[in-house]
């Protein structure tokens, strides 16, 4: 079975970072304090794009990301919603952009 490389980091609101998660090697990483990959490298990374935490303005937020076009993983986000909230398919959260979750199956 092929080997997933997974990085957990709190980013602390550093755009930078982003460049150092890619240089790093994983094929996807588990990330606080996150704000949003610079332009450049926004194509790069697959993170859910959670409509609260936009609608919210939030300027940093727990991320799962993974790299694009990796053949080694399914990468799937778990969609996330304030509790109260009718989706029965999404995890409730406190506050948008507190955390995110994702399913990641390695390929054989």
């Amino acid at each position: 079975m092929p080997n997933l490389k997974l990085l957990s980091w709190n980013m602390n609101q550093k755009v930078d970072n982003w460049q150092t998660v890619l240089d790093s090697g994983v094929d996807a990483a588990m990330l606080q304090e996150a704000k949003a990959p610079p332009e450049a490298l926004a194509d790069i990374f697959m993170i859910q794009q959670d409509k609260e935490a936009a609608e919210n303005k939030l300027l940093w937020r727990a991320v799962a990301a993974s790299i694009v076009n990796t053949d080694k993983l399914d990468f799937t986000p778990i969609k996330t919603q304030p509790f109260g909230g009718n989706d029965p398919e999404a995890l409730m959260v406190s506050r948008p952009g507190t955390l995110d979750a994702a399913v990641v199956q390695v390929k054989r």
